[in-house]
């Protein structure tokens, strides 16, 4: 977490598709594809957070998980995981100060008309990944298989083109609406999380976050 950035240029090397792929193996499943959603970051009604100073007391709705849960503590902000279908009341009603997405999230829940700032965080690479029962892949002729994941490998460079320039298109058209797009100090953000790092490293594999570290150093 804020490490990427904006445009999603990171992406798995063949060695970390290997590594994923062996983890997917090891879990009765096949790893398919990678996919590309869009950077998330802190959206506000009125308070631009420069620094992660800034986010102290903040009411933030985030995802439910630990890793989130203590990445948003870590810059003091009260994490608050509520139903996605809820957010634009709890923004409206106060319940809540801001939110953290994707800029193309924005548009499609109207969440744009109850915020007014985007903080560019760059918070959270959303990727996702396509896997497929090993049973049942398995149990596919091998042309098959080979059809499906020519066609990720297909979709993938499309997909990452088009979600690229989808956040530009979206980040336009909310300027239109009034908002504003706010640069901040990610050096500072990255040092106040420095401790989700180190407490989740060996949870999820220290071999697997100093690959993707090494990427993106």
């Amino acid at each position: 977490m804020f490490t990427y950035e904006s445009r999603g240029a990171y992406f798995c090397n063949e060695a970390e598709q290997e590594q994923l792929g062996k983890l997917a193996h090891d879990r009765n499943m096949v790893h398919v594809g990678t996919f590309y959603y869009g950077v998330r970051h802190f959206t506000t009604k009125n308070k631009p957070l420069q620094t992660a100073a800034d986010v102290k007391g903040l009411k933030i709705r985030v995802q439910p998980g630990p890793i989130f849960a203590a990445t948003f503590r870590a810059v003091g902000a009260n994490p608050i995981a509520i139903d996605y279908s809820e957010v634009y009341l709890a923004l409206s009603q106060h319940t809540i100060e801001a939110v953290e997405t994707p800029i193309i999230a924005l548009p499609s829940a109207k969440h744009y008309e109850v915020v007014n700032t985007i903080n560019l965080t760059n918070h959270c690479y959303n990727a996702g990944v396509m896997l497929a029962s090993k049973r049942k892949f398995d149990a596919m002729a091998a042309p098959i298989q080979e059809a499906i994941r020519a066609a990720s490998a297909e979709l993938t460079a499309d997909w990452r083109k088009t979600m690229a320039e989808k956040t530009e298109e979206t980040s336009a058209f909310l300027k239109e609406k009034g908002l504003t797009i706010n640069q901040v100090d990610r050096a500072a953000y990255r040092k106040a999380t420095e401790s989700v790092y180190k407490d989740f490293r060996d949870i999820i594999g220290a071999d697997l976050v100093d690959a993707v570290m090494k990427q993106v150093a």
